[in-house]
């Protein structure tokens, strides 16, 4: 009796954990009149981790996982130079955001509602 009770128990969390820890993603769409470098930097079990990807104007990002804290930062696709820098918290809710030009020769990202269908790229 007492171990079909700590069987249903173990069974139980086994599958619950995986949903409450499920980690979601972010996705960055460029509405400058430039490509932009999005890339991403973090520590994972004492190794870091980078990644990189090019986004043309008015395109969006591939959806990158938010398992845990990340570091963004936006390059200016052509010259390399540094437009953005922030942490981003890992989360368990999909966020989008979108790259905008500022007046001061970088960029700046706001938070953005999902798109409903992300496009696909050729």
């Amino acid at each position: 009796m007492i171990r079909r009770a700590v069987l249903s128990l173990s069974l139980f969390v086994a599958l619950a954990v995986p949903a409450v820890c499920r980690a979601e993603y972010v996705v960055f769409r460029n509405e400058c009149k430039t490509s932009v470098v999005v890339q991403t930097a973090s520590v994972v079990r004492g190794v870091l981790k980078r990644d990189q990807t090019l986004v043309k104007p008015g395109e969006y990002t591939d959806k990158i996982a938010l398992d845990n804290d990340k570091t963004i930062t936006i390059c200016d696709g052509k010259t390399g130079k540094i437009l953005f820098r922030d942490p981003l918290r890992a989360t368990t809710k999909p966020l989008a955001y979108a790259i905008l030009p500022s007046t001061n020769g970088k960029v700046r990202v706001e938070k953005r509602q999902m798109p409903t269908e992300m496009p696909t790229k050729p």
